[in-house]
């Protein structure tokens, strides 16, 4: 009937979303931890060449510094859930559409993140991922 329709499988939306989201964050946190480094280093310096620091500069000092070992416990934390979500992305192997009637032109169908557009109609089989593409099998 002209419908667009698009049929999806395999791994959530959220998964994808989440997965995205953490990269970000440990990149972001990645970039800001030199500095902050830097920064702590210089302090130490001064302090230990004798300059006499104020109140609000070692209450800044001190506050970097647990910003510091919160960012890396953050990352760390964040890490490790990149870790099962990567996993859990990869073993969508068994994520298949199966056509138990007809399949017409213009289905976008995803599998996996491997798209189609249907060109041809399929009747009676199913859609695999297989090398990164979608191809048909018998049922």
């Amino acid at each position: 009937m002209g419908a667009a329709t698009i049929i999806e499988t395999g791994t959530d939306i959220t998964s994808k979303q989440r997965l995205a989201e953490l990269q970000k964050s440990v990149g972001d946190k990645s970039k800001a931890i030199p500095q902050m480094k830097k920064a702590l280093e210089e302090t130490t310096k001064r302090i230990k060449a004798g300059v006499r620091l104020t109140p609000e500069q070692l209450k800044n000092a001190r506050a970097l510094q647990i910003t510091l070992t919160e960012s890396q416990t953050k990352i760390q934390e964040e890490l490790k859930e990149i870790e099962k979500l990567d996993k859990l992305l990869k073993n969508e192997g068994l994520s298949q559409i199966v056509i138990r009637g007809t399949m017409y032109q213009g289905v976008v169908v995803s599998i996996s993140g491997a798209t189609m557009t249907v060109k041809k109609e399929y009747t009676y089989c199913r859609l695999i991922k297989k090398d990164g593409d979608i191809a048909s099998a018998i049922l």
